[in-house]
């Protein structure tokens, strides 16, 4: 996400050499007060879904995404920390919210 949006702090990128496809992980999070922005920014951006509740977690579940200029592929995962927070209201009580963007450099 080279044009991400301030809120969106970067942690890392690492090439996860033991998976298939040996994709480039960029890893990012986002506080809870800002979740619904990150949510709104990688649906308009992205057309990633509305997160969803599921047991203890906020998450998109893997969605894939093709470049239109360099027809790359990206998945992306945004999911909560642990929370029993099932609220969207209640999103700002959660600490952080984490972005997961993965590139396979190896076909599949």
């Amino acid at each position: 996400m080279s044009d991400k949006p301030a809120f969106v702090e970067f942690l890392q990128c690492t090439q996860a050499t033991d998976r298939q496809g040996k994709p480039f992980v960029a890893q990012y999070r986002v506080t809870g007060a800002d979740a619904l922005k990150a949510e709104r920014y990688m649906s308009q951006r992205f057309g990633l879904p509305p997160l969803k509740f599921y047991c203890c977690v906020w998450d998109s579940m893997p969605y894939f995404y093709r470049d239109k200029k360099t027809d790359l592929g990206y998945s992306f995962v945004i999911a909560s920390e642990e929370t029993p927070i099932n609220q969207r209201e209640l999103w700002l009580d959660i600490k952080f919210f984490y972005i997961n963007v993965s590139l396979d450099t190896e076909e599949i």
